[in-house]
Order: C-alpha cells, then sequence, then structure tokens
C-alpha cells in the first residue's frame, strides 16, 4: 500500500511504508479504553503506582518503563530456565528471592508505564502495542513459574512429570490469546475481579516463600484430600489445578459474550468466531514443539517469542489494520519446528527426516539452541518495529517508539 500524504490529517503524520489512507485511518481514529480495574488493583496498587510514578523524570517515556520491565522479567526467566531447565522445582533459594525481586520490578513498571503516559501526556496506540508484546512474552514466562514454583512436575506422578509443563504453557498462552482477541474485537480487555495482576502477586509471594522460609518448597507437596471425591493430590498441583479451572471458565464466558456480544466497532466485517480459530489453530504448532523437544529451555524460549510475535500481529487488526491476518506467517511454525529438533544439553542427534541425522557436541547443541532463539525474538522485534512505524508514522511521532515527542517552547 503506497504511503498517502492526504491519511495523516492535521497535523500530518510522516509518510512511511505500508501506511496509507486506510491504516492511517484507524490508527487516528483509535481510542483506548481502560479496562476495569481487579480486586488489588483497587485496594493497593493503583496507589502504590501512583507514588511510584512521582520518581521518574518527566522525559522518561513510558515504553521504555515498558522494556525495562521486560529486561527484569527476562533477566528472571533466564535464571529460571538456567536452574531449572525441566521446571522441575530445582530452583535455589537465593534465585526463587531474587526472581521474586525482579517479577515485582516487572509488574510495577507495567502498572506504572500508564500513568506515565497520562502524566507526560503522550498516551497513544504505540503505548498500548509496547505493553502487550511485553506482557505476551511474561505470560509464557509467568506459566513457567507457576510450573516451578508450585513443584508441579516435582510431585506429579508419570504423567504429570511428562505433561504439566507443557500443559501450563499452552494454558498461559491460550488465556492471553482469548483476552487479546475480545479486546482487539470490543475494544476492550476483559478483567476479572481476580486476574494477571492478583496471579503476579501470588506467584511472586510463593518465591518468597519458597526462599525464605525453611522447607518453604517442600510443603507443595503435602497430600491434601480434595473434596467431591477428587482424591489425595500434593498440595502445589492441587492449587494449580483449582485456580487454573477458575481460570478456564472465566475465559469461557468471556469468549462466549464476546461471540454473542454486539457487532464490534473496531472491526465490524470480521466474525470473533473465526478470530479466535485463527488465533488458537497456531497453538497446536507450540504446543507440539514443547511436547516432542529434547531442549525444553531452548524451545520454551524460542515458542515464547513466536507467541509474542503473533500477538503483535492480533495487536495490528485492533490498531492500525483492520484487514490484517491474525495467523502469523509460515516461518513463525518453522522457527517453532526448529526449536523442537534442537539436541538435549551436552549434545545428540539432529534427525530432519528418515536416513537424514547428524550429531552435535555441546558447543555446537548451545550454538543451534541460542540462534533459535535470537531468530524468533528477532523476528518478535521486526514485526513490533513495523507496527510502531506505522503508528509513529501516522500519528506523526518521534520514529523511535523510546523517546518522547519534544515539547514546543515559547
Amino acid at each position: 500500500m503506497e504511503p498517502s500524504s492526504e491519511c495523516c490529517g492535521n497535523p500530518p503524520g510522516r509518510p512511511h511504508p505500508r501506511a496509507g489512507a486506510t491504516r492511517c485511518a484507524q490508527v487516528r481514529s483509535y481510542r483506548y479504553t481502560s479496562p476495569d480495574d481487579s480486586l488489588l488493583e483497587q485496594l493497593c496498587l493503583n496507589r502504590f503506582w501512583n507514588f511510584g510514578v512521582q520518581f521518574f523524570p518527566t522525559w522518561f517515556a513510558p515504553n521504555l518503563m515498558t522494556v525495562v520491565g521486560g529486561v527484569f522479567a527476562l533477566g528472571a526467566y533466564a535464571m529460571l530456565l538456567w536452574f531449572s531447565p525441566e521446571l522441575d522445582g530445582s530452583l535455589p533459594a537465593w534465585a526463587s528471592v531474587a526472581c521474586a525481586a525482579m517479577l515485582f520490578v516487572y509488574q510495577s513498571m507495567d502498572g506504572m508505564d500508564g500513568k506515565q503516559a497520562r502524566r507526560t501526556g503522550s498516551g497513544s496506540p504505540l503505548g498500548e502495542v509496547t505493553d502487550h508484546g511485553a506482557d505476551a512474552i511474561a505470560a509464557c514466562i509467568y506459566g513457567a513459574f507457576i510450573c516451578d514454583s508450585y513443584c508441579c512436575v516435582a510431585h506429579g506422578g508419570a504423567f504429570v512429570k511428562r505433561w504439566m509443563a507443557v500443559g501450563l504453557a499452552a494454558y498461559s498462552r491460550i488465556n492471553f490469546a482469548a483476552d487479546s482477541v475480545s479486546s482487539t474485537y470490543t475494544g476492550r480487555l476483559p478483567v476479572s475481579p481476580i486476574d494477571s495482576q492478583e496471579l503476579q502477586v501470588m506467584l511472586q509471594l510463593t518465591l518468597l516463600w519458597n526462599g525464605l522460609v525453611p522447607g518453604g518448597k517442600e510443603a507443595w507437596g503435602k497430600i491434601v484430600t480434595l473434596p467431591f471425591d477428587l482424591g489425595d493430590w500434593p498440595l502445589g498441583l492441587a492449587t494449580v489445578t483449582i485456580l487454573g479451572s477458575l481460570g478456564i471458565v472465566w475465559r469461557l464466558m468471556s469468549v462466549y459474550k464476546t461471540c454473542v456480544g454486539p457487532r464490534s466497532t473496531h472491526l465490524p466485517e470480521r466474525s470473533p468466531a473465526g478470530l479466535f480459530f485463527r488465533a488458537f489453530s497456531f497453538e497446536l504448532c507450540l504446543t507440539t514443539a514443547l511436547a516432542c523437544c529434547a531442549n525444553f529451555p531452548a524451545c520454551h524460549a524460542a515458542v515464547a517469542f513466536v507467541f509474542g510475535d503473533k500477538m503483535i500481529r492480533i495487536m495490528s487488526l485492533r490498531v492500525s489494520d483492520p484487514d490484517a491476518s491474525p495467523s502469523p506467517p509460515w516461518y513463525m511454525g518453522l522457527i517453532a519446528a526448529c526449536a523442537a529438533i534442537v539436541p538435549a544439553r551436552g549434545g545428540g542427534s539432529v534427525r530432519l527426516a528418515d536416513g537424514f541425522e547428524f550429531e552435535l557436541d555441546a558447543f555446537f547443541t548451545n550454538a543451534f539452541a541460542a540462534g533459535i532463539v535470537v531468530v524468533a525474538f528477532v523476528s518478535f522485534a521486526a514485526a513490533y518495529w513495523k507496527l510502531s512505524g506505522q503508528i509513529t508514522g501516522c500519528l506523526g511521532l518521534p520514529r523511535n517508539p523510546f523517546v518522547l515527542r519534544k515539547r514546543k517552547t515559547g
């Protein structure tokens, strides 16, 4: 689509590739609708974020706050996969405390970026895209931490040991994708009274419990009897299963309301059921990759960035291009497939087809794993950069999404 000087209104946006009249009209007409606050946001978190944001200078861009928080979350994620690659509860006590602190920084930055945007008068669709991209990666990170922190793998049976980490990863992605499609279609993110903020606080407290209380982690293996003749379960696995079931019920209700609700003003020509199907179908590829992989840490990290790429593309439907496809391009599935064939740590065989396999030693295995993760991250970053370019161009904002527009003087 050729750029058009007529699409940007007054003040004009900067002409740039793939930002013609339709996309710029969508960007400039888009208005963010705040979701309802969850319980902890109403009780204390909003007050804390309003207090904390005052310590940041007004030149500090809200998008930069989001990215700084995301870096802390990725640091905690890297520490988790290094010390507990199978998510089996092997995270050391000191690392649990460190991860709790880093995830707290992420949550705080994620809560304060919107406050900073209003404080500096710099709110735009770009902030929502940046925040959503970071949250997509964080959704995968939190699924991994839940599995490890509650020792779901360590205290489960043979079936649980094989599938709990894979299932929780898929659960986190599907929940986030469901909310993303609902907000894309309706224009408002569905939030329950007990939602992601409460989950994050609960997980941070669990990490502190595991790290600071002697024998705290072993408590999750205590056997408890569930009501309704559901049998005896390890405490950690029971906690995750019960809370996860409540989350599934809420998402099913949200999906149903979106499908039977009024036609979207954002996407009047798109079917919500079709959007949900397109968003969920790719999960089969990601879940299969995790279920079949030999190098779980590398595959989990690559899949997280592939998922983030998909969520950025769904955001483009909402913000800039109502005709865009919510499905990732073919090469994202190829990245997930390559992540699935990375050998385990220490080296091993890579089998591409019958009669065609080769051996990799530890060095080349690590290089292969790192390369796949980097490629997935670059694709995610490129999708974000492309969408941010459309938004900044149409709105006449600086091309660098992490700086604020200079204020006029005089």
